[in-house]
């Protein structure tokens, strides 16, 4: 696998052959969902009978595509190295690196070792796992681990793991003095607190957009998150298209915004409007993406929060719309997120399909959204050990929307297709439970629109996400009045 020379670490790898592969199930691998992580934080982060008693347990598995035997006839070309000689060439007792199914074959490798030693493999996710019998919980990403457990199942886990393959213990979050205190998990660093748990996102993307554009201490940063465009407003230079490299920069910083505001909900509604741009870029984009950039300067860190809490049971779902945001298309933005008691688990930013006419359809649409994913939160808290109720609780700024949704029928929206009055279905059984919350309340409107920053960290603390300024200026007062109302 790896050779070593003059301290210079390197591994064998393949360059597969490319064909064929529409047909390819073999090629699929899964990746949990991000709150997946955020589901066994918040499953350490809830006490027991008053008690906190799991812990996070950070797992690597090395060299992990080598583990899976390769049971079909596969052949690689030597390198020099192997010193195989002329017209011969290598068959793979083992999969390597490079080898698209590869990925496929760890993941059935380390799921049926899980399985034969009790865990149930999820249906929703299936690189999710639970013990039933240990109370154990398991999300895998690629080759790295996390688990939620007590101390004892924690040890009998790794004793079994390190049986199957080479195993490296990252850290045991916990809150014992022998337990460690922080870790950096796919790219996040997750610290346990005397309070609670704290997950903060790698600050290395938000310094590079920001070197990107030039922008340094001394650059004095927005107090906005972006301006509402209005495509048919801009100036002739605004419309004029990027060449081929400059489209290929934008792209790169527009996925760059877009990846950072899986951790940054107030990023979420930037990062989905200079997204749709990347098909065709424009001169404007690189103007909005430059102002985005530069909120950034003022935006140290956004840190989610899991501080202690006791088992709860009802997951809470907000949704939110900004009916027509954009002049150009008219369509919608759906905006919403997931809590668990204290726990913010999921956030979201859609750009709605169906133009709607009224404001209320655009609220109706967004508390679709808002169910369905809530549901799929739910599935993946079942397959992890949560035990949960079965109904939804959703909250909405819109009566015209609650109450549209609590009755049966279409009413005056007579276009509505059938099959969005689902909804109103699944309030009908009792299994969605509507909710009206203040406009200023409800932090769902975070990802439906361009905020000012004092309206930005009033619904994140709503969310329980601290913002780290790096500035001094002084908002609390304005934001504690407003939570007071």
């Amino acid at each position: 696998d790896t050779m070593k020379s003059d301290g210079v670490r390197s591994r064998l790898v393949a360059r597969d052959f490319k064909g064929g592969d529409k047909d390819r199930d073999d090629l699929f691998a899964a990746t949990p969902p991000l709150e997946s992580k955020r589901l066994l934080i918040s499953r350490a982060a809830t006490r027991v009978n008053g008690k906190l008693i799991r812990k996070l347990l950070f797992i690597d598995a090395k060299k992990a595509h080598l583990n899976p035997e390769c049971k079909e006839d596969v052949y690689i070309q030597l390198p020099d190295e192997a010193k195989g000689g002329p017209g011969k060439c290598g068959k793979l007792n083992f999969w390597l690196y490079g080898f698209r199914p590869a990925a496929q074959a760890w993941e059935n490798h380390y799921a049926e070792k899980f399985e034969e030693s009790g865990f149930v493999r999820g249906d929703a996710c299936a690189v999710i796992f639970y013990h039933p019998e240990r109370d154990l919980s398991c999300a895998v990403h690629g080759d790295d681990f996390t688990f939620c457990g007590e101390e004892g199942d924690l040890k009998w886990i790794t004793e079994k793991m390190s049986e199957w393959f080479e195993i490296k213990v990252r850290a045991t979050l916990g809150p014992d003095p022998g337990d460690d205190k922080e870790v950096v998990i796919l790219g996040r660093t997750v610290k346990w607190k005397s309070w609670g748990i704290e997950w903060e996102a790698d600050e290395k993307h938000r310094k590079l957009l920001m070197e990107k554009f030039g922008y340094d201490e001394k650059t004095k940063p927005l107090n906005h998150n972006g301006e509402n465009a209005d495509h048919q407003d801009e100036e002739e230079w605004e419309k004029e298209k990027l060449g081929k490299e400059e489209s290929t920069e934008f792209r790169g910083a527009a996925a760059r915004l877009n990846f950072l505001s899986q951790d940054s909900p107030e990023l979420m509604y930037p990062a989905k409007e200079i997204s749709t741009e990347m098909a065709n870029p424009v001169r404007g984009g690189w103007k909005r993406l430059k102002k985005i950039s530069r909120f950034l300067r003022g935006r140290e860190a956004v840190i989610w929060e899991f501080p202690w809490q006791d088992e709860c049971r009802e997951v809470h779902a907000y949704g939110d719309s900004d009916w027509g945001g954009r002049r150009g298309s008219r369509k919608s933005t759906s905006g919403g997120l997931v809590m668990l008691g204290k726990h913010c688990i999921k956030t979201w930013s859609t750009t709605q399909g169906a133009v709607a006419l009224s404001s209320a359809e655009a609220e109706f649409y967004a508390m679709i959204e808002a169910v369905v994913r809530a549901k799929g939160v739910l599935n993946v808290m079942k397959e992890i050990g949560f035990v949960i109720a079965e109904s939804i609780q959703l909250f909405t700024d819109s009566s015209a929307a609650k109450s549209f949704v609590s009755r049966r029928g279409l009413g005056k929206m007579k276009h509505l297709e059938i099959r969005d009055l689902w909804l109103q279905r699944e309030v009908g059984l009792g299994k969605v439970i509507v909710s009206k919350v203040d406009g200023p309340r409800n932090p769902a409107d975070l990802m439906t629109k361009f905020l000012k920053r004092w309206e930005i960290e009033l619904r994140l603390k709503l969310m329980g996400i601290r913002v780290k300024w790096n500035d001094n200026l002084n908002i609390d007062d304005q934001i504690n009045s407003l939570l007071c109302r």
